[in-house]
């Protein structure tokens, strides 16, 4: 039995954060209240900044949650709009600096058929929309079950991580550029079998790049006309617990049910048939 599957989530935390689509402002909440704010911090909710007696906290004005407890504190708004400012990433095709989803699955591919001594790309799955999830193995025998200490990288499980995607891009890249050349690199690659998973949430990336840029949540059509779940809230362990929502509009809603998003599923089936 090979050693347990690490999984190393890289969900990075980014520069600016987002509430949900739809209404939301930036909040700043005049408290020393230890009690308050931990409750607050436990909604989910995006906390900006934090200072000696108050917090700045982005608030979906739809979320119940967190409308309840801020309707107990002082509070000031300090930007009405926190959408306004990110219009302009709306539709663009060049994205910098950052992969698009067809930039990402042209270079997985590609790097996949130039180094398929070392690489074994397959779909684990597909999303909610139909897009596929792609894994790629990279060990010193890529097609075989190896009786090897395994690791596991991913990329976007909340959608607006788009840093995520390329930390694991750049670590695909480092150990296919530099196998046979480097010690170091060469060792790991004859000694585990590495999984990259560039993007799990390839619906709500899409969406986030090409539609609304701070898109945290996967794009299931929740029917009450909210969409979305957020699937770092969906895995199984503790599933509904604190830091999660129950309230579909909210960027913490954990979903109808644990692995109830087809990519967390994926990651499941992946992990337990390597482990």
């Amino acid at each position: 039995m090979k050693s347990a599957l690490v999984l190393l989530l890289m969900s990075l935390v980014t520069t600016t954060v987002w509430a949900a689509e739809g209404p939301a402002r930036l909040i700043r909440v005049h408290t020393k209240d230890h009690e308050a704010i931990t409750n607050i911090a436990l909604t989910g909710a995006d906390i900006v900044a934090k200072g000696k007696d108050w917090l700045d906290v982005v608030e979906n004005v739809r979320d119940r949650s967190l409308s309840k407890l801020l309707s107990g504190l002082r509070t000031t708004v300090r930007l009405e709009n926190v959408h306004a400012p990110y219009e302009a990433y709306r539709h663009k095709e060049d994205l910098g600096i950052y992969h698009t989803m067809d930039e990402i699955v042209a270079e997985v591919e590609a790097i996949a058929s130039q180094h398929a001594n070392i690489v074994h790309l397959e779909v684990i799955g597909q999303t909610y929309q139909g897009r596929d999830i792609r894994a790629l193995k990279v060990s010193d025998n890529p097609q075989q079950n190896e009786d090897e200490p395994a690791v596991l990288l991913i990329g976007s499980v909340h959608s607006r991580e788009w840093i995520a995607n390329e930390v694991v891009l750049a670590t695909l890249n480092h150990l296919v550029n530099n196998y046979g050349q480097d010690e170091e690199v060469t060792r790991l690659v004859n000694e585990r079998e590495i999984w990259l998973v560039p993007v799990a949430n390839i619906d709500g990336a899409h969406y986030s790049q090409t539609e609304f840029k701070m898109w945290r949540k996967s794009r299931r059509d929740n029917g009450d006309g909210t969409f979305g779940v957020d699937c770092n809230r969906n895995w199984g362990y503790n599933w509904g617990g604190p830091g999660s929502s129950s309230e579909t509009v909210s960027d913490t809603f954990h979903g109808p049910e644990p692995f109830s998003e087809p990519c967390i599923a994926a990651l499941r089936d992946l992990v337990l048939r390597e482990k």
